[in-house]
């Protein structure tokens, strides 16, 4: 089952990344675990993340997930590429300045991007669903 919402949805690329943060799942556990608290939110389940070490090594890395509100944080990272992929959307509006200024500095981006849009987005209602939303954004960050 989905939910529709219409919301913001902010996603950042990280590029030239450091590679230790990028391959260490506890380290990317704690950003998903305490960033809810940052936005002022309580979270709604605690993290899910996991190891991807399937397929091109160049693919593998670590994603994960949590739920906090109505809105969600993924995080995708590639440690031989130095990129991570941040994906944040909210029902709410939300200041995503110091989201950017916090994430660049946390995972040491030499370079970034920003995208911006408000737009209607089905979020999962189960963790099967959940499971299947963060593989396929881990295959659009890679082959994108």
């Amino acid at each position: 089952m989905l939910e529709h919402e219409t919301g913001l949805h902010f996603v950042l690329d990280c590029y030239s990344c450091a590679e230790s943060k990028l391959a260490d799942q506890d380290f990317i556990y704690e950003v998903l675990n305490k960033f809810p608290e940052k936005m002022g939110r309580s979270k709604n389940m605690s993290p899910y993340i996991f190891k991807d070490q399937k397929g091109n090594v160049d693919a593998q890395g670590i994603s994960g997930l949590v739920l906090f509100g109505d809105t969600h944080l993924s995080i995708h990272s590639f440690p031989i590429k130095k990129h991570v992929l941040i994906d944040l959307f909210s029902a709410s509006d939300f200041d995503y300045g110091w989201v950017v200024d916090f994430m660049v500095g946390l995972f040491g981006a030499k370079k970034h991007e920003v995208e911006i849009t408000h737009q209607n987005i089905e979020l999962p209602m189960s963790v099967k669903e959940t499971v299947q939303m963060i593989d396929r954004e881990r295959k659009s960050a890679y082959f994108s």
